[in-house]
């Protein structure tokens, strides 16, 4: 009897691993978003990350009536991954996604700057929202697919996750009025740019839509963030102590 229940206890460790917790909207940190007119084609603003390896997604826009070729967000310490190149219009403005792992809990100022035109004369704008339980990695691995457009109306736009459970996050710049069926508010600058996000069960390389209720020309940007793996097993776990108790009479 003691030799089959080791054994089923051996089994069930290598075949169902624990669970983890799932990817979930920070209830602090970096949710934050805000809108000036910039003097230059540059403008900073600040938020502080709630914890440590925390996945950060950044929207940041530049109204501007000349054509703008490349944006760049950059902190001290911080590793940025840029996501969606700037896309945008004359009249929409241009936009920009980035992702980040938060590495430190303190007040952090972001630099958000744009390349081509003169100035972002009409308006700059950002917008960050943070996650927790996400993979820590970084990068593409954490951020594993995205997708942007832009149009005329409301804002709508599909990504496809690579991952099950994804976190799904998306940004209309838009004179927008709701956000999308199954999705939650996050952040709103009070001008008419909203974000939303939503938590898959499954759902992997099946594509999610990020809408938005809105009018007028739009951007629309959408970000998936994979979750963090299943848990390490438990403390004290030895798998040759486990078989070794196997010939045990």
């Amino acid at each position: 009897m003691k030799r089959a229940l080791v054994l089923a206890v051996f089994i069930g460790a290598l075949c169902c691993p624990q669970s983890f917790a799932a990817i979930a909207h920070a209830s602090t940190g970096c949710n934050v978003t805000g809108h000036l007119v910039p003097s230059t084609n540059s403008f900073t603003f600040s938020c502080t990350p709630g914890a440590v390896n925390d996945a950060i997604v950044f929207k940041v826009t530049c109204g501007e009536p000349s054509t703008i070729t490349a944006a760049s967000l950059t902190a001290s310490g911080w590793t940025i991954t840029s996501l969606s190149s700037v896309f945008g219009s004359t009249t929409a403005g241009w936009n920009a996604s980035f992702g980040a792992i938060a590495p430190v809990t303190t007040a952090t100022t972001f630099t958000a700057t744009f390349t081509g035109g003169n100035v972002c004369g009409n308006y700059g704008d950002w917008a960050a929202d943070e996650f927790t339980g996400n993979d820590a990695t970084g990068g593409t691995t954490t951020f594993d697919a995205h997708n942007q457009a832009t149009g005329s109306g409301s804002c709508s736009v599909n990504v496809t996750p690579a991952n099950a459970n994804d976190g799904v996050w998306g940004a209309c710049e838009d004179t927008t009025t709701a956000i999308g069926s199954g999705y939650t508010k996050g952040q709103d600058d009070s001008g008419g740019d909203w974000t939303e996000y939503k938590i898959l069960s499954g759902g992997s390389g099946v594509a999610q839509t990020v809408n938005f209720t809105g009018s007028g020309t739009y951007n629309v940007l959408a970000v998936t963030i994979k979750p963090a793996g299943g848990a390490a097993p438990p403390s004290g776990f030895n798998k040759r102590q486990k078989i070794e108790k196997l010939d045990t009479p």
